[in-house]
């Protein structure tokens, strides 16, 4: 960056300069010292002003030789008609006594509350500089914030964004105040706002814009930042969000407001076809006890079947297959279908009898509890979603449009189309049209969180709340800061100011207000409704058991068949 035209002739306690040589200024800092006697001082200051090196990273020290008797009056006589801006670091030294023990010079500050904005040229005394006291002696008080804090007068122009249509510019403040779902951002903003108008003593004009930033990769190219960057406005009343592309063109400083845009739908859960419910109540040792379990009990039934038969004679004999169906029968409470003639048969009927009892309850109770306690699966990804096969819709923002131009993500791309199908109507939903569908079923919709909760809390019955899940977003839940102009002049006198207001609780004061939290489920169980889907195991063993026994019972027909052939032939 080039500060002026400038050349410098060392002397022993003067700085000559003239305009015959290039200063590239690259360090920031840098203090240039002028000679107030020196010719073209004013167009020295002029320059560095048009290329922007009047502001804080800058310092300029204003020599002169000689004593001021009303150094206000003739610094404002000097310089008034500077373009010294808020930040400027500009300082003149005058001549208080000069004799062979002692030197003296008085320091003054010099800058403008707002040139070309109503401000005023402000001239303060600094401090002095003793050769007696070898050093600076700062006069006043420390706290340059205290000093440079009034902006009274000033006229500044505030950028801010209202998407809400047909509302005048005589009307913006008003509506800023307005506690409706909409235009939250810009009406959080506008709250803190009003607190550095009252702070600064400053006068404001509102002008509206319909969205932040255009649309090319720093957003320079519509929206308040447009009008920050070629400075239509002055400053902004209302935040955004941080991009890295945009850093170079404006300052972001002090977040303050939660921001996240999601998509809002009913999670009434759902499972996998292939997700077997039924072996959940039990783990794997279990199911691999009872299978043992199951196999001694059939050989023992065998093995007291075959003992009466041959030596109590009893005329009922089952094979090891009938005893292994007589076991599985009991263990799913089904009864036994022979009655044991001899004790020994009975008492095992009745250990085998009171086994599955006990068993059977631990895996009822197992199903019942995790159906009445176990929540819905939550759904995280865009791929998720699309699957649900849920009517999707949008509110319209110029931030969501953004993403589905920039973000070539094919899951996001395939969202996209099913909200701008090829053919039919978009599906573009208001605030009550998108969250009434979603309170019926069906249908999830993008909207700004905080817009939703709002309505959700009054709108939504308790079960409907439990079931709202809220955990795919297009943007990431972060906060959103104010901006600026890149080195604007009030930038720093802000940044603090917002602080102190965070510092003092103002700020979370008017969190509360803006800032809608999700409602909480109130109900301690959420009922799920067992569908297909999660018996669709137990109807697909049952498919296939039958696919097998009549495939059995086809081989067997065969086998019988060859054997009647062959015994025929023979």
């Amino acid at each position: 960056m080039r500060a002026s035209n400038v050349s410098c002739r060392f002397w022993t306690n003067q700085i000559y300069l003239s305009a015959d040589r290039d200063l590239d200024i690259k360090n920031n800092n840098m203090l240039f010292i002028l000679n107030y006697h020196s010719k073209g001082i004013l167009d020295v200051l002029y320059k560095a002003s048009t290329n922007g090196d009047l502001n804080y990273k800058r310092k300029w020290l204003i020599l002169t030789n000689f004593s001021i008797q009303n150094t206000h009056n003739f610094l404002f006589d000097k310089f008034g008609s500077m373009p010294f801006r808020f930040d400027s670091n500009v300082k003149v030294t005058t001549l208080s006594s000069l004799t062979n023990s002692d030197e003296t010079f008085f320091l003054y500050e010099m800058y403008n509350t707002g040139f070309g904005k109503n401000g005023s040229f402000i001239s303060n005394y600094y401090g002095y500089w003793s050769s007696k006291r070898d050093g600076f002696v700062h006069i006043g008080s420390r706290n340059r914030y205290r000093e440079k804090y009034v902006l009274s007068g000033v006229n500044l122009k505030a950028g801010t964004v209202i998407r809400t249509p047909n509302i005048n510019d005589s009307e913006i403040n008003n509506y800023l105040i307005q506690r409706t779902p909409d235009d939250w951002i810009s009406k959080f903003g506008y709250s803190i706002f009003v607190l550095l108008v009252d702070m600064h003593k400053f006068k404001y004009t509102q002008i509206k814009r319909e969205m932040w930033f255009g649309n090319d990769s720093a957003g320079l190219n519509g929206g308040v930042a447009q009008a920050l960057y070629e400075e239509v406005v002055d400053i902004s009343s209302t935040m955004t969000l941080m991009k890295i592309r945009r850093l170079g063109f404006h300052d972001y400083f002090n977040p303050m407001y939660k921001f996240s845009t999601v998509f809002i739908f009913r999670n009434r859960g759902g499972h996998c076809l292939w997700q077997n419910e039924f072996l959940k109540p039990f783990s794997t040792g279990v199911w691999i006890s009872m299978f043992i379990i199951l196999l001694l009990i059939s050989i023992s039934i065998k093995v007291i079947n075959w003992t009466e038969v041959k030596y109590l004679k009893s005329i009922c004999s089952y094979s090891l297959v009938s005893t292994i169906l007589i076991t599985i029968s009991i263990l799913c409470q089904q009864g036994s279908p022979i009655l044991p003639r001899y004790i020994t048969s009975r008492f095992v009927l009745f250990v085998v009898l009171t086994l599955s009892f006990i068993l059977y309850n631990y895996y009822t109770s197992s199903i019942v509890s995790a159906l009445l306690n176990t929540k819905p699966k939550e759904l995280t990804t865009f791929r998720d979603l699309i699957r649900t096969g849920l009517q999707l819709g949008i509110q319209m923002a110029p931030y969501t449009l953004v993403i589905f131009q920039r973000n070539m993500n094919e899951d996001l791309q395939t969202i996209r189309r099913l909200i701008f199908p090829e053919k039919g109507k978009p599906h573009v939903w208001n605030l009550t049209e998108g969250l009434e569908k979603v309170r019926i079923g069906g249908s999830a919709y993008h909207v700004e969180s905080g817009y939703a909760y709002s309505v959700i809390s009054k709108t939504f019955d308790p079960q409907a709340i439990c079931e709202i899940s809220d955990k795919i977003a297009l943007i990431p839940p972060s906060m959103l800061p104010y901006w600026l102009k890149k080195d604007a002049p009030y930038r720093n006198l802000f940044k603090l100011s917002l602080r102190r207001i965070e510092e003092v609780g103002l700020v979370q004061r008017n969190r509360k207000i803006w800032e809608k939290e999700k409602p909480p489920c109130l109900s301690n169980t959420i009922l799920l409704s067992v569908g297909l889907d999660q018996i669709f195991i137990a109807l697909f063993l049952l498919v296939v058991g039958y696919f097998i026994s009549c495939s059995i019972m086809f081989l067997e027909i065969c086998y019988v068949t060859y054997v009647k052939k062959k015994q025929h032939q023979q």
